[in-house]
């Protein structure tokens, strides 16, 4: 691999003092850093090298950088450098104070309407600057989507980025499923269309708090994309439902915005709202109703009262899995704690039969017996723990 396509006398590690951790997924994680000499702060994204071992990686990363490079949009996380050591690749990024945008949405019991609007039309703008100039995002997504301190979006993640209309990849398994078009998923296709599909799934998800095809496994999430029936609660209002209807159309080439992007962000359901100067207003103040950070990190997910096999016997257990991410057992009659499982990229959960499932990690099994729910929701809700915390 030429690693010195990443190489730069501007910057080096040494130039930066570290803050502390901002995330990290299988192949990278981001610090929190300050400038020494100029004291402004940054996201530095490190990628070890000997986790780029394969030609796909290497271009991905390459694609990515040389997207936010040339990209010229306020909606678009601004790169400032790249450079190497022996060990490492360092991307130099604009630090987002109000995290992504996923956890964001989980800050309210409901999404203000008018926020919905807002962050449509930011999310918008960034498609038709993308799609104007011939570029796929190919992965959009809340995770994906960056808030900085002004509440702003900042579109982010431009691995899977091309030049042009139209490309193939292979479906991951890591993938996630939520947000993945019908044609991507049958054919391989991707373009501007699945990009338009994943705005409608954004949209939705704002409107109701879950995304459109949600289900209990990935596989199930897929069979809901591919019949493509999408279930329109009275709570949304007219306008957005009609415009959600027009980007979730099964044949991509009817989708709004496919032929011509004025026709998605002239929709009535901008009305009041310059997409071309969105991104110079006010973000609608809403943070009196926002759940603090603190209460958010410990927000139970799943949790249950079901059965532990020790040894050769089935004991009563409480399984609780929560947003920090943590997932710990314990005695629902003394509320002592018995265990904590390891959540890593490498923990799989395995569906036994309806009631019954495995959480398997490198260094231990460990085997339980549902009594409220089923396998299968214990399965999806740690699946998404792992993909948000370590997604590649």
């Amino acid at each position: 691999m030429d690693f010195t396509k990443f190489e730069s006398d501007q910057y080096s590690r040494k130039d930066f003092e570290f803050l502390g951790p901002l995330g990290r997924n299988t192949i990278s994680r981001v610090e929190k850093v300050r400038h020494i000499s100029s004291t402004q702060q940054f996201a530095l994204k490190i990628f070890e090298k000997s986790q780029i071992d394969t030609l796909e990686k290497f271009d991905q990363l390459l694609t990515e950088k040389e997207t936010l490079e040339r990209s010229d949009h306020p909606g678009i996380l601004k790169i400032f450098g790249a450079f190497i050591d022996k060990e490492y690749i360092y991307f130099l990024l604009e630090y987002c104070q109000n995290n992504d945008f996923e956890k964001f949405l989980y800050r309210f019991s409901s999404f203000p309407y008018e926020l919905v609007r807002f962050y449509t039309a930011e999310i918008t703008s960034v498609l038709a600057y993308l799609h104007t100039s011939g570029t796929v995002h190919g992965n959009l997504k809340p995770r994906n989507i960056l808030l900085n301190k002004d509440f702003h979006i900042k579109v982010t993640d431009f691995r899977n980025t091309k030049a042009g209309s139209h490309h193939r990849k292979r479906v991951s398994a890591l993938l996630t499923a939520d947000y993945v078009s019908p044609e991507l998923l049958d054919e391989g296709d991707y373009g501007v269309t699945a990009d338009l599909w994943a705005l409608g799934c954004i949209i939705y998800q704002m409107l109701v708090g879950s995304p459109p095809f949600v289900a209990a496994t990935q596989y199930a999430t897929f069979d809901r994309i591919r019949n493509g029936i999408v279930n329109f609660p009275l709570s949304i209002p007219p306008f957005a439902a009609d415009l959600i209807q027009a980007l979730l159309i099964p044949d991509p080439q009817l989708r709004i915005g496919v032929e011509d992007i004025d026709e998605l962000t002239t929709h009535i359901f901008f009305q009041g709202i310059n997409l071309n100067k969105v991104f110079g207003m006010a973000a609608p103040d809403y943070t009196h109703e926002m759940i603090p950070e603190v209460q958010l990190e410990s927000k139970v997910i799943l949790e249950e009262v079901l059965k532990k096999k020790s040894g050769w016997l089935y004991k009563k257990r409480v399984l609780k899995l929560t947003q920090e991410p943590s997932l710990v057992y314990f005695d629902p009659d003394r509320k002592e704690v018995k265990g904590k499982i390891e959540i890593s990229p490498q923990l799989k959960v395995e569906i036994r039969g309806k009631n019954d499932f495995s959480i398997v990690t490198p260094k231990k099994i460990y085997m339980f017996k549902t009594t409220v729910k089923v396998a299968e929701d214990w399965a999806k809700a740690i699946r998404d723990i792992i993909i948000r915390t370590y997604e590649s």
